[in-house]
């Protein structure tokens, strides 16, 4: 089991839940923004979870799992020469599968990505808030690096050059695919399912699916073969 330094604690009357190896985790929702729409952290503060606004050559969110120090994008679509590619139909098996659990499949398709921040298009405050005008829009900056929109360093030019963010070792992708599914779930879903009753069932009274997560074939098998672990001939 992973050891973690637990200093934090879910805020009071916050819902939570508790990855496989015991660590809590809540979903912390900030509001309209340009940056992150939803997070996940947990009672260790260096690991959470991280939704950003979509961005750059298109509107899709990203994601970020950042475990001890090593953050690693990723999303459920495929990215092709810089390029986001539509994500596949639910298969027959799946939708069968989800009826009968009363759950929808989240296939994660692409690990190692970069990571866009779209909100360093806009001026910031010295405490790093953005900045709005007097008509409460949040002011442009036209001078901002780009460089600072990819939030680990690794960006698209590097992405289809072939570079990827990697895990250190094994170990430390072993422990964060342990507890991937919870948190990305709770980012989903399932939090929210736990704080309201009302999120639990549609308006015709029929109850909510709840979020799955698996990771397709191909990401499998770079997980397996070792690609995404720094060092990796």
């Amino acid at each position: 089991m992973s050891k973690y330094t637990k200093t934090l604690s879910p805020p009071e009357g916050e819902a939570w839940l508790e990855t496989v190896d015991g660590l809590k985790y809540w979903l912390h929702e900030p509001g309209p923004t340009q940056g992150i729409q939803g997070s996940v952290p947990t009672e260790d503060p260096s690991v959470f979870m991280h939704t950003y606004a979509g961005g750059g050559r298109d509107d899709r969110p990203n994601h970020l799992f950042c475990y001890k120090g090593t953050c690693i994008g990723f999303v459920d679509y495929e990215i092709v020469d810089g390029w986001t590619m539509p994500v596949p139909p639910k298969s027959a098996s799946d939708r069968e599968e989800g009826r009968r659990k009363g759950t929808y499949i989240l296939r994660i398709r692409t690990v190692g990505m970069p990571v866009y921040d779209p909100s360093w298009h806009y001026f910031r405050d010295e405490d790093g808030k953005l900045r709005k005008d007097e008509s409460g829009h949040y002011i442009w900056n036209r001078h901002a690096d780009p460089k600072r929109m990819y939030v680990t360093g690794l960006t698209m030019a590097d992405y289809v050059a072939g570079k990827r963010d990697k895990f250190p070792s094994r170990q430390i992708q072993d422990e964060m695919l342990l507890i991937w599914a919870d948190l990305y779930e709770g980012l989903k879903g399932r939090l929210r399912w736990e704080k309201s009753v009302a999120y639990r069932t549609f308006a015709d009274g029929s109850p909510t699916p709840l979020p799955e997560m698996r990771f397709d074939e191909r990401v499998l098998k770079q997980f397996a073969s070792g690609e995404l672990i720094d060092g990796h001939a």
